[in-house]
């Protein structure tokens, strides 16, 4: 079997697996509405078929803080100094982690040698447990961090901001507690409950080695593009998806927010279908369009629409202009001119893109002729909270011309 026959075989194994996995998705889970992105990743389960689907995992083998047996029908008492479980987190683990943040800070109250909280493992064996930690808690563990990276303040805001919002979606991966009671990986999720004032449970290991730090975040990271897949499988996806939803994000207000992947999860989930129109419609064979330039008509298009922002995106595509005004034809050969200086003199930053595009667009859109496009500070619309655009905006939320394409108000 030659080279070419063997992919066109395994692309049709491929697609037909694919159909298979869509249509048992939707069966399982038909009456489960994506509107997180916890929601939403509760359907990779469906890959494993197996597992409990839930944003942390129902029931465990490793050693917790015994719970109290409470007859059927009867009602579960609760203490009146634990927060309220969030609703897209499992309340039996939630009450777990509360029950060992209680164990552990008793331990240390009752201990008579002053150690922190974390120095009172049940066991001495390496084991997990989770464990409600609050911002007392996360400064104890970061004054025995002796040895360990640099902490990267923007890496932290990011994760401030997912406790904050909830949007932490716990994995695996723990705060590791070593043999000799001092903490090895972690500090910037201690960091993140400081600066977030308010608590979350997280998991945390007990009896690591300490030479295990060599060995800590060594393996193959996974690129987020390849993630976003495992979330949107009927989605095209390109390598430059990720970027061009951070460049969305941005805009020319937020530039220096270093977003998690959490939050670009939700983005997506909110605008999945201008982004997936934009991938689709923002490219040509004749040039490589970088992910700010997409990023501006996707932002042109919850703006103005399909109706304004297509005939523009289509010149784009084709490298079809309308004359020596068409803007669409002044910021490709801008394009085409930076593409040439960047490889002989000058490297060209992503925000003048940015700004190039936003001129021509904006141009475009006011139906002005254009022969040269000066860098444009004026953005598109600023993001309303929660990812919204702002209800003055001439689309009037009608962004596709085939009404059923929209997404629901």
């Amino acid at each position: 079997m030659s080279k070419k026959s063997r992919q066109r075989k395994w692309r049709r194994v491929e697609t037909l697996r694919r159909k298979e996995q869509v249509a048992l998705e939707r069966d399982v889970n038909e009456d489960m509405t994506d509107n997180t992105v916890g929601d939403l990743a509760k359907r990779l389960i469906m890959k494993n078929m197996s597992g409990n689907p839930s944003l942390m995992p129902a029931t465990s083998n490793l050693p917790i803080a015994p719970v109290p047996s409470t007859p059927p029908g009867a009602a579960v008492i609760v203490p009146d100094h634990w927060p309220v479980c969030p609703s897209n987190c499992d309340a039996n683990e939630w009450r777990r982690a509360m029950e060992n943040h209680d164990y552990y800070l008793q331990c240390a109250k009752n201990g008579n040698d002053a150690k922190p909280w974390f120095q009172y493992p049940r066991h001495t064996h390496q084991y997990s447990e989770f464990v409600y930690i609050t911002p007392d808690m996360a400064s104890r563990l970061l004054d025995f961090n002796p040895i360990n990276r640099n902490i990267k303040m923007t890496h932290v805001e990011g994760l401030k901001r997912d406790i904050q919002n909830h949007r932490w979606l716990q994995t695996h991966e723990s705060i590791a507690i070593n043999r000799l009671g001092n903490m090895h990986d972690g500090q910037h999720r201690a960091v993140a409950i400081i600066k977030a004032a308010t608590g979350w449970p997280f998991y945390v290991t007990w009896n690591v080695a300490p030479e295990g730090i060599y060995a800590t975040d060594s393996g193959d990271k996974r690129p987020i593009n390849e993630k976003l897949a495992f979330l949107f499988p009927d989605l095209k996806m390109t390598h430059k998806t990720a970027a061009l939803c951070r460049s969305m994000m941005w805009g020319l207000s937020n530039r220096g927010v270093r977003y998690t992947e959490s939050e670009i999860a939700a983005f997506m989930l909110k605008h999945q279908q201008v982004i997936d129109w934009t991938v689709q419609h923002v490219r040509s064979r004749f040039i490589n369009y970088r992910a700010d330039l997409q990023a501006v008509i996707g932002k042109g298009l919850l703006w103005w629409g399909e109706e304004v922002i297509g005939p523009f995106v289509e010149r784009m595509r084709t490298v079809q202009f309308c004359g020596e005004g068409d803007p669409a034809k002044a910021l490709y050969l801008w394009l085409q001119n930076a593409k040439q200086q960047g490889r002989r003199t000058a490297y060209v930053s992503p925000v003048i893109y940015y700004k190039k595009a936003l001129a021509a667009l904006h141009a475009h859109a006011a139906r002005r002729d254009a022969k040269r496009i000066t860098a444009k500070e004026q953005d598109v619309f600023e993001w309303l909270p929660g990812w919204n655009v702002p209800e003055d905006a001439p689309s009037k939320g009608k962004i596709f011309i085939h009404s059923d394409e929209n997404p629901p108000a």
